[in-house]
């Protein structure tokens, strides 16, 4: 408690204890992988020279914007970011905030609200085309989402039971859509043989999500 000037009215100044800044995910992020990283400020750099010690951080995640129900609520994270050690968040819209939690146990002030979209399902490509394909015919080819790098480069086709090495020569063309595709051999395919489908290298969907094979040969 200070005197200001001549006057007899005492001013009393007390610590400051504003929220919290989050750094990342950004506000309405989509972010791929079920333990994404969740990063924050250091307290005293959200505060002033008059905030509150922070002892620890709480975490909270919940689907509702009210926080009723959590889908995480750790109380005791000592740094500044939080990745949670097994898988938890499934695919969906996930909301998040961080509050301090003084010296004495008591939380402050909690950090706004910014909310995040998880997609973590591998997208998926597959054959359309069924068994007993005429060996002239191209060899119709699904995929479950977009994708890229998508092309005879990174995708084979393979004979079963061969390596990479193995693939068959021909061409990938894209289709009427972004997710279906055609590839048409070099030379027709053998009468009684079995192909399947194999990566190359990484395809990725537009979440960055890297792809896998899906179906039979």
């Amino acid at each position: 408690t200070v005197i200001l000037g001549n006057s007899s009215q005492p001013a009393t100044f007390g610590k400051q204890s504003g929220p919290v800044a989050l750094t990342s995910p950004a506000d309405h992020a989509v972010v791929t992988g079920q333990s994404p990283t969740f990063k924050w400020k250091d307290y005293m750099t959200s505060g002033s020279d008059e905030s509150y010690d922070v002892r620890n951080y709480e975490l909270q995640i919940s689907q509702d914007r009210s926080f009723d129900t959590t889908t995480l609520d750790d109380t005791n994270i000592d740094l500044t970011q939080y990745t949670n050690p097994t898988e938890l968040l499934s695919n969906g819209s996930y909301y998040w905030r961080v509050v301090g939690i003084d010296e004495t146990g008591r939380q402050l002030t909690w950090s706004p609200i910014r909310q995040l979209t998880v997609d973590a399902v591998a997208p998926t490509i597959s054959f359309l085309s069924s068994d007993g394909t005429a060996v002239d015919q191209p060899l119709l080819i699904q995929l479950s989402a977009p994708m890229h790098p998508v092309n005879s480069g990174t995708i084979k086709v393979v004979p079963v039971g061969l390596t990479n090495a193995n693939a068959v020569p021909g061409r990938l063309v894209i289709g009427a859509s972004q997710t279906l595709y055609s590839f048409f051999p070099n030379q027709p395919f053998a009468t009684g043989g079995t192909y399947a489908l194999r990566l190359a290298s990484t395809v990725v969907d537009d979440t960055g999500n890297p792809a896998q094979i899906g179906g039979g040969p």
